[in-house]
């Protein structure tokens, strides 16, 4: 089974007054605001798309029915920080594993996952294995990165310009590019969300 974020934060990354001020838009007029938050939604979520993992805070499931055959695992969000579970089905009851029995380790963007003495063993039938963690550059819009800040400032504005196109279901292909070249260096190799 795939990866999952089980639970997401709803905060905002980039404030109205950041969106107003990147899509020229006077403080005062208030007639847009929640089109503008709905637009920093979608920015988000696209980042989040490109880079193969959550932006703000998010707690993230992987699902295994088996252990791999190498001694490692990847888990499959990108920007993983913390493993917060493991638990694995023996003999039909779900059990708690240790976290001291595996070795934890930022391998790039992602985390990876090694365990001290063996993989544990796991009874054979789909989702035996569940492995939570948390996952994000951090819990408030000030630990994103200053670059995929910036990102998302051309993103909304992008979005904001076409918002006719794309409110009227005549969707487009947005300009990217260059600017996509600002988060490209945050998606890991293999992974696709």
């Amino acid at each position: 089974m795939p990866a999952v974020v089980t639970q997401r934060s709803a905060a905002a990354v980039l404030t109205l007054g950041e969106i107003k001020q990147q899509c020229r838009i006077d403080p005062d007029i208030t007639d847009e605001d929640v089109l503008l938050a709905q637009i920093e939604r979608a920015a988000v979520k696209s980042a989040e798309a490109r880079i193969g993992g959550p932006v703000l805070d998010a707690v993230c499931t992987d699902t295994l029915d088996a252990w791999p055959s190498l001694p490692w695992l990847h888990l499959g969000i990108a920007g993983a920080r913390e493993v917060t579970g493991v638990t694995v089905r023996q003999a039909g009851q779900r059990q708690p594993v240790a976290l001291s029995a595996f070795h934890v380790a930022a391998d790039g963007r992602l985390l990876c996952l090694k365990p001290r003495n063996g993989w544990p063993p796991v009874d054979r039938e789909p989702g035996a294995i569940e492995i939570s963690y948390l996952a994000g550059f951090g819990a408030s819009p000030d630990a994103v990165p200053d670059d995929l800040r910036q990102w998302l400032r051309f993103r909304v504005a992008t979005l904001y310009a076409y918002r006719e196109e794309i409110s009227s279901g005549n969707a487009v292909e947005l300009p990217g590019c260059v600017v996509d070249s600002l988060i490209s260096h945050y998606r890991p190799d293999g992974v696709a969300l």
